[in-house]
């Protein structure tokens, strides 16, 4: 009888720190940022995809190199996400591709990516149009 009842504190135990480990976790990853810069180039890409889970992702050409031996220009392309309820942060990237403008970008990089918020762990902030 004690065997039993040890057996299930032990489970619930078990369970209980599962969870709570894994809340602050994804807290951690949400709300904790590995690095913050700005990225300066033009959005040539912003989209709304997923089957289940909607994100914002979007691609920023950041300029190009030019390749020494074939003396053409590749063109730097960086990946960014933005978070599904900031709504003000994509109306300006939209407003800023239908005006053809560079923008400076805000972004936080997070330590780690969630699936349900983004592609990427580069995740848009603020956005400053460049004249």
């Amino acid at each position: 009888m004690k065997f039993k009842g040890l057996t299930r504190k032990v489970l619930i135990w078990t369970g209980i720190i599962l969870v709570l480990g894994t809340i602050l976790f994804v807290l951690f990853i949400r709300y904790t940022s590995y690095s913050s810069g700005y990225r300066a180039g033009e959005v040539i890409k912003f989209s709304h995809k997923g089957f289940v889970f909607k994100t914002y992702e979007g691609e920023m050409n950041l300029g190009g190199f030019r390749n020494t031996d074939q003396q053409e220009i590749t063109p730097t392309i960086w990946a960014f996400s933005v978070y599904p309820g900031d709504d003000e942060v994509r109306q300006q990237i939209i407003r800023a591709m239908e005006n053809g403008g560079k923008v400076r970008l805000h972004y936080k990089e997070r330590f780690a990516r969630l699936f349900w918020y983004g592609d990427t762990k580069y995740f848009i902030d603020k956005v400053e149009l460049i004249q």
